[in-house]
């Protein structure tokens, strides 16, 4: 996922290099459940939702900056 974000900067011309990553989550997905297809078990699969928010250093606010340097 962070090469593609990194792809997705680069075609909306922003710095790849000043990218600060200011907000990710994931949230469970439904569950699939497939057909067994002759094997003994069913193929259970646990998919999930992620959203991920980059910015470039340079356009951060004072505050934001406060809470990258703590970490």
């Amino acid at each position: 996922m962070l090469k593609t974000a990194e792809w997705n900067a680069e075609l909306k011309g922003l710095d790849v290099d000043s990218l600060v990553m200011e907000y990710m989550r994931m949230n469970k997905a439904p569950k699939l459940r497939q057909r067994a297809r002759g094997r003994v078990n069913p193929y259970m699969s646990f998919p999930c939702h992620t959203e991920m928010i980059l910015t470039e250093k340079s356009r951060l606010s004072l505050n934001q900056k406060r809470r990258l340097h703590r970490r």
